[in-house]
This record gives C-alpha cells, sequence and structure tokens, in this order.
C-alpha cells in the first residue's frame, strides 16, 4: 500500500511482518506505530485486541464491546473500510489501531506508546490509516 506518513515520524526498519515502522517521540516519551497485515482474520479482531488489551494492563473485552466499537468507529482509506480502537491502560499506556480487512487479508495499524503521546498523535494516526491506498 501507499500512505502519507505525518511530519515529525522517523521511519524505522521493518521486521519479517511489519509493512510500516515509526516512531513519534514529544515531551511525555516515545510512540511506536506499526502496520502489519495478516492472513484472513488475523486470528480473529476480538483476539488480537485482548492481547493488545493485556500489553497495557487491561481486562479481556467481550465480543459484545467489540461489536459496538465496529459500528461506532468506523473509518474509511482511500479505498477499502475499517473501524478504530482506543484503549487506554491504568497506567498511563494506551492504543490507537486500526483494523481494516483487505482482499482476504486484515490489516492493523497500531500506535501504542504513553497516552499523553498517543493521544495527542491520534489525529494524525487516524489521517494516516485514512491516506492508506491498498493495490487493486
Amino acid at each position: 500500500p501507499t500512505w502519507t506518513v505525518p511530519a515529525g515520524w522517523q521511519a524505522q526498519a521493518l521486521g519479517q511482518m511489519r509493512k510500516g515502522s515509526w516512531l513519534v517521540k514529544d515531551a511525555h516519551g516515545t510512540a511506536d506505530i506499526s502496520v502489519l497485515p495478516l492472513g484472513g482474520g488475523g486470528g480473529g479482531a476480538l483476539a488480537n485486541i485482548n492481547r493488545w488489551c493485556g500489553q497495557i494492563g487491561l481486562a479481556p473485552m467481550a465480543q459484545a464491546q467489540l461489536d459496538a466499537m465496529i459500528t461506532q468507529h468506523p473509518i474509511e482509506t482511500a479505498n477499502a473500510a475499517g473501524y478504530t480502537v482506543s484503549l487506554h491502560g491504568p497506567k498511563g499506556q494506551s492504543i490507537q489501531a486500526a483494523i481494516v480487512p483487505v482482499a482476504g487479508s486484515t490489516w492493523f495499524f497500531k500506535m501504542m506508546g504513553p497516552t499523553a503521546t498517543v493521544d495527542a498523535q491520534a489525529a494524525a494516526f487516524n489521517d494516516f490509516v485514512r491516506s492508506t491506498r491498498f493495490p487493486e
């Protein structure tokens, strides 16, 4: 895919699974931004979100909570649709994410870091997701 990377995001080396990787730093700390596709449903949105919940000290989410998120927080890329997830942990860590199913894969866009940094970058993150164009 192609996308427009926000100013101030520092490109990082891509890992085996990452198709995009950046860091953004501010006075509160550093947030990690990653983009990765997983085949099919990628093990299921709920399983992935619950793994993220564990990463920031939250209890697992119920399917009903996920269903509400899907309908209440849609996001559209240049040529696909998905939804966003905002998770705020009890110890100052947060995750802003977008999950976008595309042509037999699920793309996971994730920003994780100090809550103040994630909150400050949330609009830029969502603009980044919206700018994404997947190959047709």
